[in-house]
């Protein structure tokens, strides 16, 4: 199958995957919405926060370069198991220790419970296989399609139940216990090779050279995308928070999901094809002029329906309106500029990717207080559109670099 039908085949499946768990999504957060208010959501909304800052400041970039690399999946297997979980060992442990400032730092009563849920995600995430990578560097995206649905749905059911019954926010994350549970399980009965837990200094000498530049950049990555709920739960307190995040879910992850999608069958194209800059200038063209086209649209109805959409989640949520008109553009936004950062990883600029990002980090953290400060939630959403904006000419720059 040459690269052009498998990009084709790999958007088909992206897209069915994407949108499944994107409609299961919207469905279990309406429902759990509507049983737990913004408090309780703003506190998921802090636990997740945490989880993923971790997550991705302990970030070795091993699964990109899995896919990356030319040589067997199998090589290198047993290193990315022993990194996976050293790495989710550290995760659970620094979020336990952390409780006590958590709590301070977004003046709440108690945390306990949820960040030990929170830990306990982490460290079963460690065990799982790092062979259901292979799904994407083999263009296997039926297969990979047909697992993370399940897993996912399964989630969506079990968090629901959960809310239904107890009421809390750690509910949520009872329901994602269960479902990285299975996909442990999965990863080990069912995906060949098996992993071992052995360690080769050569080979993490390798990995963790290969592997700092998709490190830093999911770092500043992760900092220019939560940065703004940071703020808006520390300033404005947990409540805004839990409006904010809700707002941030409606209104940019169906807009940045279509840039994901062609960003997941991509990467391994562009990595194929990375000795060709003609193929890979055209290739990227069409890419981001189809995501242009899709997501301009889209945008535009969700500012338009933003009423009818909040409405959903009960009048509790109203607040959220303005705010959700206001992440759609700065969704647009998002997912056109996130077309860059397959192509950078695909030819091994990951350099590029962290520096345009760095950039736009820079221009959010001048911006996001005095903006909050003045605007409250409306100014974290434009605090978000003026740093993305400021990325521009970066990545205008490196495109020029790289195709002439």
């Amino acid at each position: 199958m040459g690269y052009y039908r498998k990009t084709l085949h790999g958007l088909k499946y992206q897209t069915l995957m994407r949108a499944s768990i994107r409609i299961i999504g919207f469905i279990k957060v309406a429902l759990i919405a509507r049983i737990l208010g913004p408090v309780e959501f703003g506190i998921f909304g802090i636990a997740t926060l945490l989880m993923g800052l971790l997550d991705t400041f302990t970030d070795t970039g091993i699964n990109v370069f899995l896919i990356q690399e030319k040589n067997s999946l199998k090589k290198f297997l047993d290193s990315a198991f022993f990194v996976s979980l050293t790495r989710a060992v550290l995760i659970a442990l620094v979020i336990v220790l952390l409780n006590p400032f958590v709590k301070q730092f977004f003046n709440i009563r108690s945390t306990t419970q949820t960040l030990l849920l929170v830990a306990l995600v982490s460290l079963l995430r460690g065990l799982i296989n790092p062979a259901m990578v292979q799904f994407e560097k083999k263009f296997q995206f039926d297969k990979q399609m047909t697992i993370r649905v399940f897993l996912y749905l399964l989630d969506a059911i079990f968090s629901i139940y959960f809310c239904y019954k107890f009421r809390v926010s750690e509910a949520i994350f009872m329901g994602m216990i269960v479902g990285v549970f299975i996909e442990i399980l999965i990863s080990w009965f069912f995906i060949k090779p098996r992993a071992k837990l052995k360690l080769n200094i050569s080979q993490l000498k390798y990995v963790f050279t290969r592997g700092k530049w998709i490190t830093l950049t999911g770092i500043f990555n992760y900092l220019f995308h939560n940065l703004d709920d940071i703020f808006v739960g520390r300033i404005l307190g947990v409540s805004s928070l839990g409006i904010y995040q809700l707002s941030y879910k409606l209104s940019t992850v169906p807009i940045y999901e279509t840039g994901e999608i062609f960003g997941r069958v991509t990467l391994p194209v562009y990595s194929k094809i990375s000795h060709s800059k003609e193929r890979l200038k055209k290739a990227f063209t069409k890419v981001t002029f189809v995501i242009s086209l899709l997501v301009i649209p889209l945008g535009i109805l969700l500012i338009i329906f933003a009423k009818n959409i909040v409405m959903i989640f009960g009048n509790q949520w109203l607040e959220a309106v303005p705010v959700v008109r206001w992440l759609a553009f700065f969704g647009i936004l998002r997912a056109i500029t996130g077309s860059v950062t397959p192509l950078f990883y695909g030819i091994k600029k990951q350099e590029y990717a962290m520096n345009f990002i760095l950039v736009g980090l820079i221009v959010l953290i001048i911006t996001i207080y005095p903006l909050v400060k003045i605007y409250g939630i409306i100014g974290a959403c434009i605090s978000t559109i003026i740093a993305t904006i400021s990325t521009i000419p970066i990545i205008i720059f490196y495109l020029k670099k790289e195709f002439k």
